[in-house]
């Protein structure tokens, strides 16, 4: 059942084409019971905390083997789990390297067409756990989902690095440091359609160096101490929105126009990918469910945090696929957010609700001031004219994930980061 929008009436939104196959509004969604044979939440967690030193990690290059530290930052043990799940998630042969051909064309004489790339469920997942957009090791590539030009040029520009017998310190690349620069510096020129060959000489000499590890990390990396702490906390204040976008499986093709990447992603591939039933049609709090999961530590969907919003354990659905837990419908999950993080920053209109979708267009401007230059977490509280609880999303600014224009409803609830 389609709902209404209000159209944002600026230069950033009217050009786009909304995406209306795919609603990702919540619906009523009807009693859900566990799957038969369910194990227990502790062992559907697993050692996630392990990986919390991780969790920053956007892209990860290594060569010569999978025996090299792969963490810059962790926490004693994670090694050993890194290394593992790196070796797990390119077992096999993999397929061609995505955007090859533009990346070769920019590249020269640097040959990267050997590279395999891996983008399954099993590279997937080694990716989450250790908290990385797409990782490499020697000639092999994985990556969460899709893999987008500058990170995949960034990753081939680290092995021509690696060929050319990069030395890093203790074997491991630090964020900032002279070589994820001088990635950074190549992919920009293969995004921007230009030869990257002389750029790449400058690091392609000698004759391949020990096994090494480059790191490239999200949003965030430049924390506070405050911020470091209350991501270890699973608090809102340790997130940046950088890192939140690349965890959520957004749906709206052209959000941003030349800026960060948009997946398009179709519900159906959501739940297939979580490894949910299809009745589950509506999807915005699973997407939600996602990030929250793909943040890992302290961020991941629980049934005990689920208890604390006064969500039912029969509400709370499980995947064997990808042992995590979901929260799927929009009210839930804003009672979630609410009670496991801390209570909306802003509750708009302030002291009452709209009654009707006049009286919200009338406000929407003010509104729009209010999200000017926030990024966040947003919650539409019953969407007029649609009979669902509600839609809950990240936004940027006027601009939400899954569509062109903010959602005639009686409230709307604001989380910032």
């Amino acid at each position: 059942m389609a709902f209404a929008h209000t159209s944002v009436k600026s230069h950033e939104v009217t050009q786009r084409k909304a995406k209306k196959s795919q609603q990702t509004a919540d619906q009523s969604q009807s009693e859900m019971l566990l799957p038969s044979g369910n194990v227990s939440p502790e062992e559907a967690l697993g050692s996630s905390d392990s990986a919390v030193g991780s969790r920053l990690v956007q892209s990860m290059q290594q060569s010569g083997g999978n025996q090299a530290v792969v963490q810059a930052k962790s926490k004693a043990g994670d090694e050993n789990l890194t290394q593992t799940r790196a070796a797990e998630g390119v077992s096999g042969t993999g397929g061609t390297l995505p955007h090859l051909a533009t990346i070769q064309k920019s590249f020269g004489k640097h040959n990267v067409s050997n590279i395999q790339a891996y983008g399954g469920v099993e590279a997937q997942k080694a990716s989450r756990d250790m908290g990385a957009k797409a990782y490499a090791t020697g000639n092999k590539v994985a990556y969460d989902g899709s893999l987008d030009l500058h990170t995949a040029a960034h990753e081939a520009a680290h092995v021509v690095q690696q060929r050319g017998g990069v030395q890093l310190k203790g074997g491991v690349g630090q964020s900032g440091d002279q070589y994820e620069q001088h990635a950074d510096r190549v992919a920009d020129l293969v995004v921007q359609g230009k030869s990257a060959e002389a750029e790449l000489d400058t690091m392609a000499t000698g004759g391949g160096g020990d096994s090494a590890v480059q790191m490239r990390q999200t949003g965030g990396q430049n924390r506070t101490p405050e911020q470091e702490k209350a991501r270890k906390e699973g608090k809102l204040e340790g997130l940046g929105f950088d890192e939140m976008w690349d965890a959520h499986p957004h749906n709206y093709q052209d959000m941003y126009e030349g800026g960060r990447e948009a997946q398009d992603t179709a519900s159906s591939e959501v739940l297939d990918n979580e490894g949910l039933p299809t009745y589950l049609s509506n999807t915005c709090a699973i997407r939600l469910s996602v990030m929250f999961n793909n943040l890992g530590g302290a961020y991941k969907i629980t049934k005990a945090n689920a208890a604390k919003a006064g969500i039912s354990a029969r509400r709370v659905f499980y995947s064997r696929k990808t042992k995590n837990y979901y929260v799927v419908s929009a009210r839930e999950m804003w009672q979630y957010v609410e009670a496991n993080f801390r209570s909306a920053d802003v509750i708009f209109p302030k002291g009452r609700r709209f009654k009707d979708d006049e009286e919200f267009e009338a406000a929407l401007p003010e509104l729009m001031k209010i999200v000017s230059g926030k990024k966040g977490i947003v919650a539409f509280d019953k969407i007029f004219g649609y009979s669902g609880t509600g839609h809950v999303d990240i936004f940027e600014g006027e601009r939400l994930s899954d569509a062109d224009s903010w959602y005639e409803s009686a409230s709307v609830k604001l989380w910032f980061v």
